[in-house]
C-alpha cells in the first residue's frame, strides 16, 4: 500500500500535465486541419487557373478553325462561281496566290467530285514527283465535304504533298445544287503551336492539345508534335470524351508520375488540358509548415504558463476532498467534515466542497436508516423463501400435472383395452402420486360393477374395503356424478391399511366413466394431499380419456371379429364363385351335345318324305324343335358368361368392314322388326372404317341390341349408326323407340339375370344376360358398351372398340431372361427384338425388369400383365405403323394415360408425336448412355407402388 501511495503524483502535477497535454493535442489539431484546408484552397485555386487557361486555349483554338473554314468557304465559291474547275491554268494560279495571302496555310489543293487533285500547292513532293493528278478520294476531309458535312472532322493527318503533319480543312465546290469538287487547305501546326507556346513558354508538359482521336497537335516534346504522337491512352483523354470539361487527378502513361489536370473538350472535338505535378506546390507548402510550426510553438508556451497558474488554484481544495472522501469510505464521517476556512476562491470548486458538505451529513443518516432496514428485510426475506418452497412444489406438482395430460393421451391411443386399463391407471398415479387407482367396468348397469385392474403402493398385501365394488364405486354409478370422500374438519385423514403400514389419504374421489350416453364404470383415486383445482380438472379429463379409449378398444375387437367372418364368408363366396364357373365352363360339351341331338333329330322328321306326319305331330315337332332352341340359347348365354367370368373366352382378332358386317346383323333381326311394323335403318356406313377385331363378337353384340331394340319397341322404328370419333376408335350406336329405361335402371341392366321391372317388360321373355355379356365382350375386345335412355322416348346403346386389337396368342412367343423380383417393368414394344436387347444391355445393372413385345397385341397384353414404368414404342411395328394407334389408344384410355411413352423410332415425326401424347421422343439409333439417362429419370420419378398397380 506504501509503494502504490509512493507511485501517486499529486493533483497539481496531474493538472499541469493534463493541460498541457490538451493544449498540445488542441494545437496539433488545429494545425493539421489548418494545413488540409489552406492546400486544398491552394490545389482548387490552381485547378481553376488551369482550367480557365485550358478554356481560353480552346476558345482561341476554334475561332482559329472557324476562321479558317471561312476562308476555305471563300475559295470554294470563287472557284464555283468562276468556273475555274474548266481552266486548271488560272485554277492553280489562284491557289498560288491564295497559298501566299495566308501564311498559315501549309498546303492548299482543289479536287473534282472524283477526289483527283486539279491545282495544288506545292505543285511538287519531297520526290520531284508532280502532285497534280493525285488521287485524294480516300481522305477523311474529301469524304466530309463531298457529304456536306455540318461538323467535319479536323483530324491531324500527315499530308501526300510534303509528308509533315498537318490538319486538312475542307468545303465543298457547289454549282447550281450540285457538288462538283472540293477545295481543301492543309494548316501549318507550327503557327498553331508557337501560339500555345507562347501561352506555355517554358515548353513544359503542362499545356497539351490533341485531336479528337488524342493524336498530338501541341506538346513539350518535338518528337510527339511531329510524330502527331498517339496520347488517346491517358486518363485525362478519357475524361474528356465523358464530359466537356472538367478536372481529374492521373498517372501519366509517359511521365510516370502523378498529375492533376483541367480539361476542355472543344466543339471542333480536340481536347486541350493543363497539367501541373507535385513539384508545382512544393515552395507554396514549405512556407505554409513554417508558419504553422511558428503558430503551435507560441501557443504551448502560452498554454504552459496558464496551466502552471490554474492549477495552484486547483490544488488545494481537491486535496482536502480528497482526504475527506477517505474518511467518508472507511465509515468515519466525524472525520470527513471539511471546515468552512477551508474554502476556494473558484466559486464552482467551492460549491463542490459545500455540497460534499452536505452530501456527508446525508450519507451519515442514511447509513443509520438503512442498518434498520437492513434488519427488517432479512425476516421478510426468509418468509417469502419459505412461501417460494411451498410455491415452488406447487408448481412441480402442476408440471406434473400437465406433462401428465400428453402422456395420458398418448397411452390411451392403443386398441388394446388390457394395456389402456394397465397402463392408464398407474400413469394417473405417478402423475398424482396416489396410493391407489382402481377402474370398475360393467355392461350391464350399477349392479354388475367388476374391479378390472387397480394399481396400488403394495399390490399384494393392501387391506382395504375400497375395493369392493359395492362401496364408493356404487354410490358414483348411482349418482352419476364424481363423489369426493374426505375427512372431516379436525377428525384428522383416511387411513388406508397396508402389510407394511397405514398410509394416510387425504381425499378418495370416485368419477363415472361415461361414452357419450353409455356408462362404462367408475374410477377410484385415493389422494395423499387435498385436491387442487389443477388435480380436479386432470381427473375430469382423464375420466373421459378412458371411457373414449375403452369404448375405441371395444369396438376395434368388435370390427376385428366381425372383419374375420367377413374374410372368412368371402372366402367360401370366392371359392364357390370359381366351382360353379369351373362347372359351368366345363359342361359345356355335355349341355349342349344332347340339346343339339334332340333339335337335329327333330328337324329330320319334319323334313323327312318318307314318313307322313299329321298336323298335330307335325305342330307337336315344331313346339319341341323351338323350344330346344330356346334352351340352347339360354344355355349359350349362361355358359358365355361363365367362360368370361372364368377367364376363358378368347379374342380372335381378324379384319374386316363394318358395312356387311351391318347389313347381316339388319338382316337377322328384320323379320321380327316387319312381323310389328317397325322400319330398321343404318346410317353412316359409307365412312365406316375397316378394323381388326373379334368379328363374331362384334356381331354377337350387334344381334343382341338390335333384338332388344325390336323386342322393346311396339312402333316407330330402330336406327343403327356408325360414327368414327377419331382415327383409334370406331362406335356403333343402336337407337330405338320403345319404352326407355329409367335412370335407377340403368345402373343395373348390365348386371347378370337383371331385368327393367315393369308390367310391359314381363312378358317379353329373356334371362337378363344378353346385355351383361355384351358389355364384358366389349370389354375384353378393348371397348365400352353405355346406354342413353329417357322413359317413354326410347333409348340408345353406344358399342365403342378401338379400330386394331390384336391377340397376344397372334405375337410370336419367346422366352425372355427374367429381371430382378418386384423391379420396376420398362415394356419395349419393337418388331426388333435387338433392339430390346440393346436396352437390357443398357440398365443391366440397374434394378429394372426389361419386357418385349413384338407387335401391338403382345404389347397391350404385356401391358395387362405388367403395369409399366415407362414404354419404348416403335410406330412401324412389322412394315405398318401400329405404333401410332397404340400411342392414341394409351393416351386416351384413362387407366394408362399416366404411363410415360417414349417414341423410340427411326420416323422422325416429333410433331405427330407430340400430340398423340408421347411424353419424348427418341431417334434410333440412341446411344445406350442415353438410354440409361432417359430410363432412370423415369424410373426414378416413379414410386414402385405405382409401377406395380394393375391396369
Amino acid at each position: 500500500m506504501t509503494d502504490r501511495a509512493a507511485r501517486r503524483i499529486s493533483i497539481r502535477t496531474a493538472l499541469l500535465a493534463g493541460f498541457c497535454l490538451t493544449a498540445g493535442v488542441s494545437i496539433v489539431f488545429f494545425g493539421v486541419q489548418g494545413y488540409v484546408w489552406m492546400t486544398g484552397a491552394l490545389e482548387r485555386e490552381e485547378r481553376e487557373q488551369d482550367l480557365a487557361l485550358a478554356r481560353a486555349v480552346a476558345t482561341g483554338l476554334d475561332r482559329f478553325l472557324e476562321n479558317t473554314r471561312h476562308v476555305v468557304d471563300g475559295l470554294a465559291a470563287e472557284v464555283a462561281e468562276r468556273q475555274l474547275l474548266g481552266q486548271p491554268s488560272v485554277l492553280q494560279e489562284t491557289v498560288e496566290n491564295a497559298a501566299r495571302r495566308e501564311l498559315a496555310f501549309d498546303s492548299l489543293a482543289v479536287t473534282d467530285d472524283a477526289g483527283t487533285a486539279v491545282a495544288i500547292v506545292p505543285r511538287v513532293n519531297a520526290k520531284g514527283a508532280s502532285n497534280i493528278g493525285m488521287r485524294l478520294s480516300d481522305r477523311q476531309w474529301f469524304k466530309d465535304a463531298m457529304a456536306a458535312a455540318a461538323r467535319p472532322s479536323f483530324d491531324v493527318i500527315f499530308s501526300r504533298t510534303n509528308g509533315r503533319a498537318t490538319i486538312a480543312v475542307a468545303a465543298p465546290i457547289r454549282w447550281r445544287g450540285r457538288i462538283t469538287g472540293v477545295a481543301a487547305v492543309g494548316l501549318d501546326l507550327e503557327q498553331l503551336r508557337r501560339v500555345v507556346h507562347e501561352v506555355d513558354p517554358a515548353r513544359s508538359d503542362r499545356l497539351v492539345v490533341v485531336d479528337a482521336h488524342g493524336r498530338v497537335i501541341a506538346h513539350s516534346s518535338p518528337e510527339w508534335e511531329a510524330g502527331a504522337h498517339n496520347l488517346s491512352g491517358e486518363q485525362v483523354f478519357r475524361a474528356a470524351q465523358i464530359q466537356s470539361e472538367g478536372t481529374t487527378d492521373y498517372d501519366s502513361l509517359y511521365t510516370e508520375t502523378m498529375r492533376s489536370a483541367a480539361f476542355v473538350r472543344s466543339p471542333s472535338g480536340w481536347v486541350v488540358w493543363a497539367s501541373r505535378g507535385p513539384e508545382s506546390a512544393r515552395a507554396k507548402t514549405a512556407s505554409l509548415l513554417r508558419g504553422l510550426a511558428w503558430s503551435g510553438m507560441a501557443a504551448a508556451v502560452i498554454a504552459t504558463v496558464g496551466a502552471v497558474l490554474i492549477s495552484r488554484f486547483l490544488a488545494r481544495p481537491f486535496a482536502d476532498l480528497a482526504r475527506a472522501i477517505q474518511h467518508l469510505a472507511n465509515g468515519r464521517f466525524q472525520d470527513a467534515q471539511i471546515s468552512d476556512d477551508r474554502d476556494s476562491k473558484i466559486r464552482e470548486v467551492g460549491d463542490l466542497l459545500s455540497g460534499f458538505r452536505t452530501m456527508a451529513e446525508r450519507l451519515r443518516l442514511q447509513h443509520e436508516d438503512l442498518e434498520a432496514q437492513v434488519s427488517e428485510r432479512t425476516r421478510a426475506l426468509e418468509q417469502q423463501t419459505q412461501d417460494a418452497q411451498a410455491t415452488a412444489g406447487m408448481l412441480r406438482a402442476q408440471e406434473a400435472i400437465q406433462r401428465g395430460y400428453g402422456e395420458l393421451a398418448a397411452l390411451l391411443n392403443s386398441l388394446d383395452r388390457s394395456f389402456v386399463l394397465g397402463e392408464g391407471t398407474r400413469k394417473i398415479a405417478a402423475t398424482l402420486e396416489a396410493p391407489l387407482v382402481a377402474v370398475y367396468l360393467t355392461g350391464d348397469g350399477p349392479t354388475g360393477l367388476r374391479l378390472k385392474t387397480y394399481a396400488a403402493v403394495d399390490s399384494g398385501m393392501l387391506e382395504t374395503s375400497l375395493l369392493s365394488p359395492a362401496g364408493l364405486p356404487h354410490e358414483v354409478a348411482r349418482r352419476g356424478e364424481p363423489v369426493v370422500l374426505s375427512p372431516a374438519p379436525g377428525a384428522g385423514t383416511l387411513a388406508l391399511r397396508t402389510g407394511v403400514g397405514v398410509l394416510e389419504a387425504a381425499s378418495v374421489v370416485g368419477l363415472p366413466l361415461h361414452y357419450q350416453d353409455r356408462f362404462v364404470g367408475v374410477l377410484v383415486v385415493a389422494t395423499l394431499h387435498p385436491l387442487s383445482e389443477h388435480a380436479r380438472h386432470f381427473l375430469n379429463d382423464a375420466a373421459r380419456q378412458l371411457s373414449v379409449a375403452l369404448n375405441n378398444a371395444a369396438l376395434f375387437e368388435s370390427v376385428r371379429y366381425q372383419s374375420q367372418q367377413l374374410e372368412t364368408l368371402n372366402a367360401e363366396l370366392k371359392r364357390a364363385s370359381e366351382v360353379k364357373s369351373d362347372f359351368l365352363a366345363s359342361m359345356s360339351h355335355e349341355l349342349r351335345t344332347p340339346l343339339n341331338s334332340i333339335i337335329g333329330f327333330t328337324e329330320l322328321m319334319l323334313t323327312s318324305t318318307r314318313d307322313t306326319l299329321s298336323d298335330r305331330q307335325r305342330s307337336a315337332l315344331d313346339r319341341v324343335r323351338g323350344s330346344g332352341r330356346h334352351l340352347l340359347g339360354l344355355i349359350n348365354e349362361v355358359l358365355d358368361l361363365s367362360k368370361i367370368e372364368a377367364g376363358r373366352m378368347d379374342v380372335r382378332a381378324e379384319s374386316f368392314t363394318v358395312p356387311p358386317l351391318v347389313q347381316e346383323c339388319l338382316g337377322a333381326v328384320e323379320p321380327q322388326a316387319q312381323a310389328k311394323g317397325l322400319t330398321v335403318r343404318a346410317t353412316g356406313l359409307e365412312g365406316a372404317p375397316e378394323i381388326v377385331q373379334d368379328r363374331g363378337k362384334v356381331k354377337q353384340i350387334l344381334i343382341n341390341l338390335l333384338s332388344n331394340a325390336v323386342k322393346f319397341t311396339d312402333r316407330g322404328s330402330v336406327e343403327l349408326r356408325v360414327e368414327r370419333p377419331d382415327d383409334a376408335f370406331v362406335s356403333i350406336a343402336v337407337a330405338d323407340s320403345g319404352i326407355g329405361i329409367s335412370l335407377d335402371d340403368q345402373a343395373v341392366i348390365f348386371g347378370a339375370f337383371r331385368q327393367v321391372e315393369s308390367a310391359t317388360t314381363h312378358s317379353r321373355g329373356g334371362t337378363g344376360l344378353g346385355l351383361a355379356i355384351s358389355r364384358r365382350l366389349a370389354e375384353l375386345m378393348g371397348g365400352t358398351l353405355t346406354v342413353e335412355s329417357t322413359p317413354g322416348r326410347g333409348s340408345t346403346f353406344t358399342l365403342s372398340l378401338p379400330t386394331r386389337h390384336l391377340l397376344q396368342t397372334a405375337a410370336e412367343t419367346i422366352e425372355e431372361p427374367k429381371g430382378q423380383a418386384g423391379a420396376p417393368v420398362v415394356l419395349v414394344i419393337d418388331d426388333d427384338r435387338d433392339v430390346a436387347t440393346i436396352v437390357r444391355q443398357a440398365v443391366v445393372d440397374e434394378p429394372l425388369t426389361v419386357e418385349w413385345a413384338a407387335n401391338a397385341g403382345d404389347g397391350l397384353a404385356r401391358l395387362r400383365a405388367h403395369r409399366p414404368v415407362v414404354i419404348l414404342l416403335d410406330v412401324m411395328l412389322q412394315g405398318h405403323d401400329d405404333g401410332w394407334d397404340i400411342l392414341g389408344t394409351l393416351k386416351t384410355d384413362p387407366a394408362t394415360r399416366d404411363i410415360p411413352v417414349v417414341v423410340h423410332s427411326v420416323i422422325d415425326n416429333p410433331q405427330r408425336a407430340r400430340r398423340l401424347g408421347a411424353d419424348e421422343v427418341l431417334a434410333k439409333p440412341a446411344p445406350p448412355a442415353r438410354i440409361r439417362a432417359l430410363l432412370r429419370r423415369y424410373v426414378d420419378g416413379s414410386p414402385r407402388e405405382e409401377a406395380r398397380e394393375s391396369v
